[in-house]
């Protein structure tokens, strides 16, 4: 790994006396469930349910870190740092050289083409605040608890889930045009879906994850 590549990621390290039970009313996914040997996807939301970081999240040497691109982590921190004043917890952002291992493959060179191909999502700056943990298929991915109890933006979510109609998923797309991430694709008869994410295969054609109509 160079540090070029490294570069595209860094970990938001959240630690003290009430970390846990911190993150466990902030966040999406079960927080109590994490050892030192497994992870989880999740989400920080908004009051609206609307998602304004999504992260792999880990546990090692009692401490907590959440796994995203580079260019959301600062504004991941300063959301979360909103409503840790009360708690004993501090949050800092390191780079992933800090880590000697992770609990899930992680190749920085290849992890954006690789998570687009298992259907994995990735939150960008444009995107922030748009998503719905539904829209982006984060309950299949294991990313949100119904179960635990409350957490920012819980019963927006939790109305989706058990009384909602879902009416968008994520879904993969190829695309002969480049996309823009966070707006609409259309084609010349009907309206397509939003783009999430994508890259650029090598015969010129683009992979898309798109939030589209079920």
């Amino acid at each position: 790994m160079t540090n070029a590549r490294l570069n595209d990621y860094s970990l938001l390290h959240i630690y003290g006396k009430d970390a846990m039970t911190f993150l466990q009313g902030q966040l999406t996914c079960d927080v109590s469930l994490l050892t030192e040997s497994n992870y989880s996807f999740g989400a920080h939301c908004n009051a609206k349910g609307r998602i304004i970081s999504l992260f792999r999240i880990f546990k090692h040497n009692h401490d907590y870190y959440l796994l995203m691109p580079s260019d959301v982590t600062e504004a991941a921190c300063e959301n979360l740092k909103k409503y840790a004043v009360f708690s004993k917890v501090s949050l800092a952002i390191v780079s992933p050289e800090t880590i000697t291992t992770f609990p899930f493959a992680f190749e920085p060179s290849k992890q954006h083409q690789r998570d687009i191909n298992a259907g994995i999502p990735r939150l960008y700056p444009q995107t922030i605040g748009q998503f719905l943990p539904h829209y982006l298929n984060l309950p299949q991915l294991g990313g949100v608890s119904f179960s635990k109890g409350c957490y920012t933006g819980q019963e927006i979510i939790a109305r989706m889930e058990h009384r909602g109609s879902l009416k968008q998923e994520l879904k993969p797309l190829i695309l002969a045009a480049e996309p823009v991430l966070g707006e609409k694709i259309t084609e010349p008869a009907e309206d397509v879906g939003m783009c999430v994410d994508y890259y650029r295969e090598e015969n010129g054609s683009f992979h898309a994850l798109v939030i589209a109509k079920i």
